[in-house]
């Protein structure tokens, strides 16, 4: 049978269930009413509601049909006329089996027994201290540990999910489906050692310079950090639900779309042993925080990100944390919130708090209507959505069967919660008074540390700097008596940024990860891929390290070869290659890569076909002879540190002959190839010989006004292109005239055999 769309709508006299049934039989519609209960049956439709009031049937009900809506509405009397029935736009309560009756006495009888403290689930919500009760572990036996050796005894461990409801299936999942959840051994993991992890990716994660731009620009129209600090919230336009007003007013304030109304009718019809009560409300903070931030920062909009930044901001989430109080809860949001996602801000981690504390002022509803979305965004995410049926789906059905004053008493409890930027851990304060300091003394001097992009050549391609060459020679600590302005507060900028990453708090460049003495050149490789950074100059580095994938990453240049448009440009590490890497680590991640079959074209030094092996790829990584050495020495120092990865090297020469045994492959990767006018057909017919209809070509390269608007031009003439946004690149260079775009070719030759499309 199937249960129909349908809603419900009540005034003083009669409640009324709206029933859309497309494939209703009219000559065999039937109904009954049974005190609180409504049974609807018409072949293939049976509905059964029960409500919170009683019915009657007293000659007035009806079963009308209207034909221009194609509704069925059920006119049902009110036993008690003037009686409000409370939750009608909680459709899944409506929908739920009668709750088994309870025996009058107790089955068995405890003789002896002092009598039972009052259970959580049946204590007021509205007295509830909101901490959750811990226990100190008891010391172990003497001998436990060798006991445990001897007979293989499980490890005492935590569940996970909604009222801790499952075990031993999210590792699994885990194996089969990487970035899953960010916590290692989730089978395996107690409470303690989840929150151990998770501090500690934490302060790995946090990177002070990327934090230092953001706040350096929060006041620039157009940028991210902008347009998130001012956008008005969907929320914003609902009015707070009153807490002593009627279930129809509270239902007016924030009503259900159809779509919601929609999904709560899918929802499943359960019943749950909630433990904690609590605790599965203190959970709903940090997911609602996490939803409220991607609203803000996709301004309504969810983008193909969402599904991430919802599942990795929760700490709930993303380590399967179980926090003891709210507070606990909104500190692990807003370190989350500075430390992961594209914008950070301590100020929008505190405006999205604000957003947060406004949802849950608007009572039960207003909170449903978030997590409902929550849980359809992660349900659209090939690799998040087991999240949403770990959490979401369970707590959307039990949210449900709350009292209003629940979600009211903690309203209040988070109302009363102020964090300041001292107590997430970071110095937070001293970065922002660098940068603030650094604008100061830019606007009173006239400073202008911007690039010049009408001026810039090749070269300075492989440098974070663009401005001219005084400016340069000012940056990188010459000895010349007239440093700019910014020199010294740069500087601080990188000390600061130095000193977290010895404390292992800065998830950037590291200087000197394997704790040797770091030569005096490689202090300002601190934050070597800032674009426009007029105190940093990396150039002349012949090594660069950096932190891809949670592995150290050392990439070797030859910066002193003859490079020019035709000659050794595989020698040097390209802005666009460093772009395209970081978009597959952050962007598309192992869901994408593992197991795939990946060759990189013109690898140079070899960065994107290093990080495809990092996220699971079968890599392959070609280039001419000039280049073989130094890709070769790349790729066997990545290997040599992590032996898992299966990457290898190969000459490939770019011609309609080419013929590859891996041949189709399914991602192809290209990064600063498209230069050359000269190159494109072979290019051209190479792509050909080596990809197939379902293969993915990704090209990366800066507009520098040589070929590369012919061949995209080409490209877009004969086969499918899709260009990635600016706001989906590495932070640092949006608006640096770099491009990414993602290709599949409409004309695909077969193995060994090139198809060339006809030229434009």
């Amino acid at each position: 049978m199937i249960t129909p769309a349908f809603t419900v709508e009540q005034d003083a006299e009669y409640v009324r269930v709206l029933i859309t049934a497309p494939l209703l039989n009219l000559a065999a519609v039937d109904f009954a009413v049974d005190g609180a209960m409504f049974k609807f049956v018409s072949h293939p439709y049976f509905l059964r509601l029960r409500f919170p009031g009683e019915l009657t049937e007293d000659g007035r009900e009806s079963c009308t049909y209207d034909s221009d809506t194609g509704v069925v509405i059920a006119a049902l009397p009110k036993k008690v006329p003037g009686e409000v029935f409370e939750g009608l736009d909680l459709l899944t309560t409506l929908l739920a089996r009668k709750p088994p009756t309870r025996p009058a006495r107790p089955l068995i009888e405890v003789i002896g027994e002092t009598p039972a403290e009052p259970t959580e689930s049946a204590t007021d919500p509205a007295e509830f201290d909101w901490e959750v009760e811990q226990a100190i572990p008891e010391e172990a036996e003497a001998g436990a540990g060798a006991d445990r050796a001897e007979h293989g005894a499980a490890l005492e461990t935590a569940g996970y999910g909604f009222a801790q409801r499952y075990s031993g299936t999210l590792g699994k999942i885990c194996d089969e489906v990487p970035g899953v959840i960010e916590l290692r051994g989730p089978d395996h993991a107690s409470e303690a050692d989840r929150k151990a992890q998770r501090l500690a990716t934490e302060d790995e994660r946090f990177d002070a310079e990327h934090y230092a731009c953001d706040h350096a620009e929060r006041n620039e129209p157009g940028t991210l950090i902008h347009e998130a600090l001012h956008f008005a919230p969907l929320w914003a336009e609902w009015p707070e639900t009153v807490p002593s007003a009627t279930a129809g007013e509270a239902a007016r304030d924030c009503a259900f779309t159809a779509a919601e109304a929609e999904e709560m009718r899918r929802l499943p019809r359960k019943e749950y042993l909630v433990d904690s009560v609590k605790a599965e409300l203190i959970a709903l903070v940090d997911i609602v925080y996490a939803w409220a931030y991607n609203h803000r920062v996709t301004q309504g909009e969810h983008t193909v990100e969402s599904a991430w930044t919802v599942a990795t901001v929760s700490a709930t989430l993303s380590f399967l944390a179980r926090h003891s109080t709210v507070y606990e809860a909104v500190v692990a949001s807003l370190r989350r919130a500075v430390a992961y996602p594209l914008v950070r801000s301590f100020a929008l981690a505190t405006l999205v708090l604000e957003d947060t504390k406004a949802i849950f002022r608007l009572g039960l509803r207003g909170v449903l209507k978030c997590l409902l979305d929550a849980r359809t965004v992660l349900l659209h995410d090939e690799v998040k959505r087991y999240l949403a049926d770990l959490y979401l789906t369970d707590c959307c059905v039990w949210l449900q069967t709350l009292p209003e004053k629940a979600i009211s008493a903690l309203s209040t409890k988070l109302d009363a919660i102020e964090v300041s930027a001292a107590e997430l851990g970071w110095p937070l304060g001293q970065i922002e008074a660098i940068v603030d300091a650094d604008d100061d003394d830019s606007h009173e001097e006239g400073v202008d540390s911007g690039p010049d992009s009408d001026e810039s050549t090749d070269s300075d391609d492989v440098s974070s700097n663009e401005s001219d060459e005084s400016d340069d020679r000012e940056a990188t600590g010459t000895a010349d008596s007239e440093a700019t302005a910014n020199a010294p507060t740069g500087q601080m900028l990188a000390d600061a940024a130095d000193d977290l990453m010895r404390r292992g708090r800065d998830d950037g460049e590291v200087v000197d990860a394997r704790g040797g003495t770091a030569p005096a050149e490689a202090e300002r490789a601190v934050v070597p891929w800032r674009f426009a950074n007029p105190w940093i100059d990396t150039r002349q580095l012949p090594t660069r390290e950096m932190t891809l994938c949670g592995t150290l990453v050392v990439v070797h240049q030859q910066v002193g070869a003859d490079i020019d448009v035709h000659h050794n440009t595989g020698l040097i590490l390209w802005d666009a290659s460093y772009v395209l890497a970081r978009f597959m680590e952050v962007r598309l991640g192992p869901g994408y890569f593992c197991g795939k079959r990946v060759i990189e074209l013109g690898a140079g030094t070899g960065l994107p076909s290093i990080v495809a092996a990092l996220l699971g790829g079968v890599v392959v990584a070609t280039d001419l002879d000039e280049a073989l050495p130094l890709l070769r020495t790349n790729i066997g120092e990545a290997t040599a540190t992590t032996p898992e990865l299966d990457v290898s090297v190969e000459r490939v020469v770019w011609s309609a002959d080419l013929v590859h045994p891996q041949a189709p492959f399914d991602v192809v990767v290209c990064s600063e190839i498209i230069y050359d006018r000269g190159c494109h057909e072979a290019l051209l017919s190479c792509l050909l010989a080596l990809a197939g209809p379902a293969t993915e070509i990704f090209f990366a390269y800066k507009r520098r006004g040589l070929g590369e608007d012919d061949f995209v031009q080409r490209l877009r003439c004969e086969h499918r292109v899709t260009d990635v946004p600016q706001t989906a690149l590495e932070h640092d260079f949006q608006g640096a005239r770099i491009h990414l775009l993602r290709v599949r070719l409409l004309t695909v030759g077969t193995c060994g055999t090139a198809t060339a499309a006809p030229p434009v």
